[in-house]
């Protein structure tokens, strides 16, 4: 089985408040919005589009490989 880059995750807490990310909204053009304070994030490189989010959120690289799904610390 080849590796291959599967995609890019990030944290799953918001940056203002601790939040889980994973209940949020996908919008066009790859930003992901929390479901609970309404800020956003470019879902590529975590970078904060809306207030109240300042600071980015973590990113990981994500492979898939052997039959399993690998996550990389930054």
């Amino acid at each position: 089985m080849r590796e291959r880059l599967a995609t890019i995750a990030v944290q799953n807490l918001c940056t203002p408040a601790p939040f889980a990310m994973s209940d949020r909204a996908l919008l066009p053009g790859g930003v992901i919005e929390c479901a609970w304070d309404g800020a956003r994030f470019d879902r590529r490189t975590g970078a904060a589009l809306q207030a109240p989010a300042f600071d980015l959120l973590t990113r990981y690289d994500v492979r898939v490989a052997h039959g399993g799904v690998w996550v990389r610390k930054p």
